[in-house]
């Protein structure tokens, strides 16, 4: 039998009687993500489960498939650090800050690996009541949105949305306001190295960016060892010395944290800015009180979901929507494609805020559902509540349009200024 490499390299043929997309997929193509769900309808009138020949790839729209997939043991995240450590390897071109960064990233991990970092990460978080950062919140958001006040108009990517995740896990962790915005400059972007494709120029780009941050997380490590606080940084340290992990193996933890905790919040928080300026109706239900920040939020996660698709393996033969899936068979599991499933939320293109949205998977689900879920949804409603206290802001007319990438779409920029 293949193994998943063989598989992925395009080796094999389509499988036996498999339902195929008509090749409206294509894994290279980052033009069409710059709005993606017109292919992702056509795709889930074709079928749940149903085989891509350009991606080699099951892809996988239907919202129980995609659910069932996230929580299926035997569904493994493919390792992306093996996979650029081989690209590496093979081009003589060492990326071992890149390397080291992907190896602390547990979306990419499975088993006793997954589940030790997992542990780990999940006392960080419990040390410290996640109730006691929301006036940092306050605080970090009130102080970054200070400017348009008089100015009457902001990037809110540039300006607000991408700091305010790294300033909020900068107090979470006891890491510098000062080192916390070197390292936003450096991360931002970056899952753009998960794409498929993604040119050896970036990579080395990437590499020596979080080299950076993986330096200076080092240094705070260093500078924080002699006397241990109730910090995120010194539970790390407790926890890591327990495990006999040195300083480079915890400032990778370190930056795990701070890229999940902020790549997909800054890129949810840029979009709800922008649906609820293009939606002024459902806005006027949010100002209102008609709905919740905790109904508006579910809903706006839903409607654009800040990690568009993720991909897997299958380690055994399985079945999945009726399609027979043989043991390394890649699926890329398309969790925006899964959010607007007409069979689970009725006329799906459209946001309405006071829907029942909450089974969403832009949590994912399973063994890899976000441990950050409370603290994503702490800060996103601080974020919102904040910029609906701006005076009225509506959408300039020069807008930087989408950063395009498969895993997520993040904005360029997002101009407003005051009505």
């Amino acid at each position: 039998m293949m193994d998943r490499n063989q598989r992925s390299q395009g080796l094999d043929p389509a499988p036996d009687n498999a339902v195929e997309d008509g090749q409206l997929f294509d894994p290279y193509d980052m033009h069409w993500m710059t709005d993606p769900y017109p292919v992702y309808a056509q795709l889930q009138r074709i079928g749940p489960v149903i085989w891509s020949s350009r991606a080699k790839a099951w892809l996988v729209t239907g919202h129980a498939q995609v659910r069932e997939a996230l929580r299926d043991k035997s569904i493994w995240p493919n390792d992306l650090a093996e996979f650029i450590q081989a690209l590496s390897d093979r081009a003589n071109k060492p990326l071992p800050h890149l390397v080291s960064a992907l190896k602390s990233i547990l979306f990419f991990q499975h088993g006793a690996g997954h589940a030790e970092g997992r542990r780990m990460l999940v006392q960080v978080i419990n040390g410290r009541s996640l109730d006691d950062l929301v006036p940092d919140m306050h605080a970090v958001a009130q102080d970054l949105l200070g400017p348009v006040r008089n100015a009457g108009r902001m990037d809110v990517v540039h300006e607000f949305s991408d700091l305010m995740p790294h300033l909020v896990m900068g107090r979470w962790l006891g890491v510098g306001a000062e080192d916390v915005r070197l390292m936003a400059r450096s991360i931002t972007g970056f899952m753009v190295v998960f794409n498929r494709g993604c040119p050896m120029r970036e990579l080395e780009h990437y590499n020596e960016r979080l080299g950076v941050c993986l330096k200076v997380l080092e240094r705070v490590i260093q500078e924080r060892r002699p006397t241990l606080t109730d910090d995120g940084i010194s539970r790390l340290i407790q926890l890591g010395d327990a495990d006999g992990l040195d300083d480079a193996e915890l400032a990778a933890r370190c930056l795990f944290q701070f890229l999940a905790g902020s790549e997909t919040s800054a890129t949810f928080t840029a979009h709800a800015v922008r649906l609820l300026l293009s939606h002024p109706e459902e806005l006027a239900k949010l100002r209102s009180g008609q709905v919740t920040m905790a109904q508006a939020v579910d809903e706006l996660l839903r409607f654009e979901s800040p990690v568009q698709q993720t991909v897997r393996y299958a380690s055994e033969d399985r079945v999945l929507g009726d399609q027979q899936i043989r043991a390394g068979d890649q699926m890329i599991l398309m969790i925006s494609a899964a959010n607007r499933d007409p069979r689970v939320f009725a006329a799906p293109e459209r946001l309405q805020l006071d829907r029942e949205a909450g089974a969403h998977l832009a949590f994912a689900a399973g063994t890899h559902h976000c441990i950050g879920e409370r603290l994503a949804r702490l800060e996103a409603g601080v974020a919102l509540a904040h910029f609906l206290e701006l005076p009225e802001m509506q959408l300039a007319a020069d807008q930087p349009g989408c950063w395009s990438a498969h895993v997520m779409r993040r904005l360029k920029g997002l101009n407003i200024e005051r009505v």
